[in-house]
């Protein structure tokens, strides 16, 4: 069921899908240490990107961050009532950090990046169906603080 704030600002609620081995491995190309998705909220199907052209090499993914400045309804959301929320909704997963950041292509403009909640467990600690379940608690509690637009990843670092 889509929450309010999904439905007054036009937000896709088709649910989320397990991802194959390639996503899994590959999802986070470019970012240090090689980190697999466990799990996402974003019903987006996901396929390889890659530059066009010759080079036909797959596209580097980075982080930027959630500027006040740029993004307040999250910024000014993020508070002392918001953590504890989402302390309660991952019981049940061994979770490293959790934090709002920006995730896009190397070749994109950062205002560009989409902003997620980007969860990280423990290496082999989690499976998808645990896991999306615990992602999409994590955005019921996001769409609770009427914070649009932002998805939930979780991921495990190598």
């Amino acid at each position: 069921m889509a929450s309010n704030i999904d439905e007054a600002q036009g937000v896709n609620t088709a649910g989320p899908y397990k991802p194959d081995n390639e996503e899994r491995d590959e999802y986070y190309f470019g970012i240090a240490g090689k980190p697999r998705l466990v799990a996402r909220t974003s019903h987006n199907r996901w396929s390889r990107p890659v530059h066009e052209g010759a080079s036909n090499t797959q596209r580097r993914k980075q982080y930027a961050p959630v500027l006040e400045s740029e993004q307040p309804e999250i910024t000014s959301k993020w508070t002392q009532d918001l953590t504890p929320a989402l302390i309660e909704a991952l019981n049940g997963c061994n979770w490293c950090s959790f934090f709002p950041i920006r995730i896009g292509f190397e070749d994109t403009p950062f205002d560009e990046f989409p902003t997620v909640l980007l969860v990280t467990v423990e290496k082999d600690s989690l499976q998808w169906e645990e896991g999306v379940a615990i992602a999409l608690g994590c955005r019921k509690v996001i769409r609770d603080f009427e914070i649009a637009n932002v998805e939930v990843e979780i991921r495990e670092d190598s």
